[in-house]
């Protein structure tokens, strides 16, 4: 286990206790635990969940899930229920990310690479509407294309 698991969890944990503490420890806990979600959610949009830091959730989710459980029991009792959801659900998609086997774009990139092949193919620029700038599409239009040849030909000696 990792030095950086065991300090991350101890502050999860420190929090929630202040959190159930009272007045003036709730006031920080809160504030602090609102300012943890807004920056994993923004995280987690911009795509940060890869390679190194995924393999470093994975390493200690299970230390971190004991943690996220009493974390969102104390926001629960502490009347702070819509944080207890925001937090679970980022928390949850965080593992998600960090478990998945394929490398899939961030929404964003995703996003903004189809609207240009889009707007490129629309426009009469490509014949290919999967002309990006990322390889991985062109590999896989190249492969469906081939795909597409090869069945082609089959047809035509079954005919």
């Amino acid at each position: 286990m990792k030095t950086a698991n065991i300090v991350s969890t101890a502050m999860g944990v420190s929090l929630s206790c202040l959190l159930l503490l009272g007045d003036p420890w709730h006031d920080f806990a809160y504030y602090t635990l609102l300012a943890f979600t807004v920056l994993a959610w923004v995280g987690l949009l911009i795509g940060a969940v890869k390679e190194e830091a995924a393999a470093k959730i994975r390493e200690g989710v299970w230390l971190s899930c004991g943690s996220t459980a009493f974390q969102l029991y104390a926001l629960i009792m502490t009347g702070h229920q819509l944080l207890a959801a925001s937090s679970f659900i980022v928390s949850a998609f965080i593992v998600s990310a960090a478990f998945q086997k394929v490398d899939i774009p961030t929404l964003c990139a995703k996003k903004s690479a189809y609207c240009r092949g889009q707007a490129a193919y629309r426009s009469g620029l490509h014949t290919n509407p999967y002309d990006l700038d990322d390889s991985r599409h062109q590999d896989w239009w190249e492969g469906y294309q081939a795909s597409q040849a090869s069945a082609g030909k089959e047809q035509d000696h079954v005919a």
